[in-house]
């Protein structure tokens, strides 16, 4: 591509105007250019010396480099003539010695105005530069110290030694920086200067020294020109970025990285990727307190690829315990990490504020894998029944639910989204045998409620367990182990029925040996036939199931307690196993009673 740069040229024909050009211009760009190569001030007019100009006009793409001169020739006071080069923004871009191009040639002389010149594009050679011995860090360094416009005296500051510095910036900050190295006595007082970053002028003071840090901007092989070219593309601003962006690469360069991350932190306008290049490349042993809180506030920016996600887990983690309050509202934006920033930094948070992010929706529920989470205090009270019933779908905790919400529930169970097995938890914890809905829920459910009483059943009721050992039969409760079996019956009422049921699924259980049930049901029913505390209907049916359990196919008279000892015999035999001491302390108590009868051992082959 040719290195094509435009003119324009602008004087004094019945109004100031544009005379010729090499190019056609927006409506916006010739006014643009009409108002810039007008006369700056009326005092400018009482001197020989051309004021030059440089600004950019970003709707057309060019950047204007002007020369403004008084017409001295035309009568009429007040008229100037303005020379303006427009430079492509992609010229800007390119890195040769720019910086050095010798401008001022180009420009149209006072001699040669008479006879205008056909105005036509010019193609510049970026290899022809002049050299130049002056040092001109110290102008670089206090016109980029800060955003502020820095007026300086004429004396020390020519325009090449400006176009010298504005070529040493990288192309953003080549199109933004502008000058005008003339201005009025009172230039302040007058709005059309205060666009310029560098005003020169003849009546403020000689400038004192100041730091001078720009020195690395002159050298030629320095690492700085690659740095700024590579990151001061993205730097939003002013031209105090220009040493902002110098301070950090200085500490780069220097593997300052704490007290690189530190200056990151506190710049507002740090360049996105010089941020990620250092998050990148920060050591992923140890994450300190201020990588974690970087990390964080461009959580936005960081992409898939950009680290690994085990950094973005112990950066969520350390941010939690320092500071919840940005913790929270780091995660009230969506990014690619949020998962893993929260994956570990919620356990360190209390229930209260989980139940917070869930109700905003600031994390998801299935991303919570630790059940702890949500048994936390305060984690049920501060969320809607609504998200409750959500939570509790997604990971069946029901024992965690606290009674009161419970309770919520359970007025509102007809009407909630009850997935699962959740429903079934809540009538459960509040049966009323006077429902007919609860009942049939119980009686429709087996499964799903004998699984809650394995699982040690946290609410259990003598109304919901008396209907249980009523309406379930032998085989639905053999899937209870024994101790839960017990268990049933001792939160039951215990009435005879429910000893009857017991004595059912030992006669029904072939697999399992059930001795606590065995030992259970034996000292109740023998107390209960000692005491004569069974009714005619419950001995009927005890005598039938032990009965039936010994298979004799000639019934035989004899006494309910003779067939409770020789059903705890068979059971024992039949299953290999010992009876428990209590069962047989009871044996030997009865032949003591009756050693002086003389009685008849029906069953003595069951005899001990």
């Amino acid at each position: 591509m040719s290195n094509v740069i435009h003119q324009t040229f602008h004087g004094y024909d019945n109004g100031h105007k544009l005379l010729a050009s090499s190019v056609d211009l927006s409506v916006k760009a010739k006014n643009i250019l009409l108002r810039e190569s007008d006369s700056p001030g009326e005092e400018f007019h009482h001197q020989v010396k051309p004021c030059y100009s440089g600004y950019p006009i970003a709707e057309s793409g060019f950047y204007v480099l002007s020369k403004t001169w008084v017409a001295k020739e035309i009568k009429r006071p007040g008229c100037v003539w303005t020379h303006s080069l427009l430079i492509p923004f992609s010229l800007l871009a390119k890195r040769e010695s720019i910086n050095c191009f010798d401008f001022i040639a180009l420009f149209l002389t006072q001699a040669n105005v008479n006879e205008l010149p056909s105005i036509e594009p010019i193609n510049i050679d970026l290899n022809y530069y002049r050299a130049s011995d002056k040092d001109l860090s110290p102008l670089f360094s206090r016109v980029f110290s800060h955003d502020e416009q820095v007026t300086l005296n004429s004396d020390n500051v020519s325009f090449e030694d400006i176009t010298s510095i504005w070529g040493k910036l990288w192309p953003r900050m080549r199109r933004e920086f502008s000058f005008k190295t003339w201005a009025p006595k009172n230039n302040r007082m007058s709005s059309s200067f205060d666009k310029f970053s560098l005003i020169i002028s003849d009546y403020v003071l000689n400038n004192e020294d100041a730091d001078n840090w720009a020195k690395d901007f002159f050298i030629e092989n320095s690492s700085i020109h690659d740095f700024n070219w590579k990151y001061g593309a993205s730097l939003t601003g002013g031209k105090g970025g220009v040493f902002e962006l110098y301070k950090v690469w200085k500490l780069y360069i220097e593997n300052k990285d704490d007290e690189l991350i530190d200056y990151l932190l506190r710049w507002r306008r740090a360049p996105v990727p010089l941020v990620k290049s250092v998050i990148k490349n920060a050591s992923k042993e140890k994450v300190t307190l201020p990588l974690a809180y970087l990390i964080s506030k461009y959580i936005l920016t960081i992409d898939e690829n950009d680290v690994d996600e085990s950094l973005i887990v112990e950066v969520g983690d350390i941010i939690s315990k320092n500071d919840m309050n940005f913790f929270k509202k780091v995660l009230e934006s969506n990014f690619y990490y949020k998962p893993a920033f929260y994956s570990k930094g919620i356990m360190n948070l209390a229930g209260y504020d989980v139940a917070e992010l869930v109700h905003k929706c600031n994390i998801e529920l299935a991303s919570i894998h630790d059940k702890s989470l949500i048994s936390e205090s305060g984690f049920w009270e501060n969320l809607p029944v609504s998200n409750c019933v959500d939570i509790i779908n997604e990971y069946e905790c029901y024992r965690e639910i606290p009674s009161g919400l419970m309770k919520k529930l359970l007025n509102d169970v007809d009407s909630l989204d009850l997935k699962g097995s959740l429903s079934i938890y809540i009538v459960m914890f509040g049966f009323n045998i006077d429902r007919l809905s609860h009942k049939e829920k119980i009686i429709t459910s087996k499964c799903e409620v004998l699984e809650f009483i394995k699982d040690d059943y946290p609410y259990p009721s003598i109304g919901l367990y008396d209907f249980i050992l009523g309406n379930y039969s032998a085989s639905d409760l053999i899937k209870l182990d024994d101790k839960t079996l017990c268990g049933m019956y001792s939160n039951s009422s215990k009435r005879n029925d429910n000893i009857l049921k017991l004595f059912e699924v030992l006669c029904l259980d072939d697999e399992n040996t059930r001795l606590d049930t065995l030992e259970l049901v034996f000292g109740i029913t023998f107390n209960k036939l000692a005491s004569y505390d069974l009714m005619y209907m419950d001995m009927s049916k005890l005598r039938a199931t032990l009965n039936d359990y010994l298979r004799l196919e000639v019934v035989i008279p004899s006494s309910l307690l003779e067939m409770l000892i020789s059903f705890s015999k068979r059971y024992a035999i039949k299953h290999k196993v010992d009876l428990p001491p209590k069962i047989s302390e009871k044996f030997y108590l009865c032949k003591d009673k009756g050693k002086d009868k003389k009685k008849y051992n029906l069953f003595w082959f069951l005899d001990l």
